[in-house]
């Protein structure tokens, strides 16, 4: 993946630049983008929803343990974090209310098995 591809919209790709040749998605799954993920999908895979929030790093407001990493970032034009949507303790709420901002999902697809498959077309 080439920086500037990176640089023009962070959220959007399926990895962070810094983890894009670092891990090998195994062959069962997939990581894509809300835009590229069509529902019927579904029938073959699981599906785990993973927000993706950026801090342009210009206005660090003052919630405590997040703004302290972001305030020693100092050689950095912006931050990015990642959650699981569902996630019982919620940290897309923290990470919104110190100034991380955007809406990108990823999905994160693993192949059913054969009798989560059968699951769902009898359900």
């Amino acid at each position: 993946m080439l920086p500037e591809k990176y640089l023009q919209d962070p959220c959007r790709l399926s990895v962070p630049y810094w983890k894009d040749g670092r891990i090998t998605v195994p062959e069962n799954m997939k990581i894509i983008h809300q835009q590229a993920f069509d529902s019927r999908m579904g029938n073959d895979y699981t599906d785990e929803r993973y927000f993706r929030l950026l801090h342009p790093l210009k206005n660090v407001r003052n919630q405590r343990l997040v703004n302290a990493l972001l305030c020693r970032m100092q050689e950095a034009d912006f931050a990015t974090v990642s959650g699981k949507v569902d996630s019982f303790s919620n940290p897309e709420r923290l990470y919104r209310r110190c100034g991380f901002q955007g809406e990108d999902i990823r999905h994160v697809l693993t192949v059913k098995r054969a009798e989560e498959k059968r699951g769902s077309i009898e359900g």
